[in-house]
């Protein structure tokens, strides 16, 4: 997501809705977009051709989880489908 701008993302009605709802448990619009933009996710699941779940660490216990559909690679067009914390050990393996 290193290449991708703020232009890039496309918010859906979804996303916007639980990004609001979940604003205490994540960071702001900002945060999550600069997030996007220059951070490596810790961890990325293959969903389908064009959905992917891209995993980023919050804190020492928690991830942020962003669920998005890569809609065109040339110019690169992202949906921001969904956003939600999970726990860390659902990702970590001890």
């Amino acid at each position: 997501m290193i290449n991708a701008k703020k232009d890039n993302f496309k918010e859906t009605e979804h996303f916007k809705i639980k990004l609001k709802r979940r604003r205490d448990k994540l960071p702001n619009h900002g945060e999550l977009i600069s997030t996007l933009e220059g951070t490596k996710p810790v961890g990325i699941l293959k969903q389908n051709e064009e959905k992917f779940k891209l995993y980023y660490e919050l804190d020492e216990r928690y991830d942020i989880v962003i669920i998005i559909s890569v809609k065109s690679v040339e110019p690169i067009s992202i949906n921001l489908i969904t956003t939600f914390p999970e726990k860390r050990s659902k990702r970590e393996r001890e």
